[in-house]
């Protein structure tokens, strides 16, 4: 699993999301990418809808 830090956008039926940690090879923050609703955690969702 992956730590997710934020959700920045809805689409259909995914969300683009945040990720946490550093891209060992680049040494920059992992870009953000788009995964499946279902795949985000309740806690993470509701902060999302505030």
């Amino acid at each position: 699993l992956w730590t997710v830090l934020e959700i920045l956008q809805e689409k259909g039926k995914r969300y683009k999301v945040k990720w946490a940690g550093i891209d060992p090879e680049t040494k920059k923050s992992w870009a953000p990418s788009w995964v499946h609703k279902h795949d985000c955690t309740p806690d993470l969702v509701a902060e999302w809808k505030r």
